[in-house]
């Protein structure tokens, strides 16, 4: 049974190709076709391997389709910080730089296309440099609620966006939003012994 898309989406996705995380741990679960988004014909699968040290390798593979033609897959090495889309493999660092000195959005490029990737308020938005009209691809996170159904983390794409920049967009974001939950952490952690510091 196809997922369903949660309710909170901004304008920009309601044209687009959205796919449901079904499972909590993004690193390791389906991404399912939303039943409106006519996006049936291909769903993903992220899988990783951990070692003593952590995480090792993400994989992302696709499944279904109409198309004749091979459906491409890709992988995050974390320990390497390197990215293979389709057997090409290149280092983390190649891929992006931050679009100014002070700004909080980087950009990203693989085979000649750029994409601006930003997040603000619980959402990673991914624009192609060369048309910032509309968005190309907009991560949703989790949202955990205690007395209703939480929803679901999504992901959704322009419907005219090639398979092989979708496959290099959902590893950028999803690289992207496990840095920022270590930040995150990383900072709780350190505010948390300031304070003990400060009380003892």
């Amino acid at each position: 049974m196809l997922s369903q898309a949660p309710n909170n989406f901004f304008n920009a996705t309601r044209n687009m190709l959205v796919f449901t995380f079904t499972e909590t741990d993004l690193l390791n679960t389906p991404l399912l076709p939303s039943h409106h988004s006519n996006a049936g014909r291909i769903s993903y699968t992220l899988r990783t391997k951990k070692g003593i040290l952590g995480r090792k390798i993400t994989t992302l593979s696709a499944s279904g389709g109409h198309s004749t033609h091979t459906l491409l897959g890709g992988a995050i090495n974390w320990r390497k910080k390197r990215f293979e889309i389709g057997g090409v493999r290149r280092k983390c660092s190649g891929l992006k730089h931050r679009t100014g000195l002070f700004s909080s959005s980087q950009e990203w490029n693989w085979s000649g296309q750029h994409y601006v990737i930003k997040y603000s308020r619980n959402q990673w938005m991914a624009t192609c440099s060369s048309s910032r009209d509309s968005p190309s691809a907009v991560f949703t996170v989790r949202r955990s609620h205690f007395f209703r159904k939480s929803e679901p983390a999504t992901i959704a794409f322009s419907p005219d966006l090639p398979q092989d920049d979708v496959v290099f967009l959902i590893l950028v974001i999803i690289f992207s939003e496990m840095k920022r939950k270590e930040d995150e952490v990383a900072v709780a952690e350190a505010t948390s012994n300031v304070i003990g510091l400060a009380t003892n």
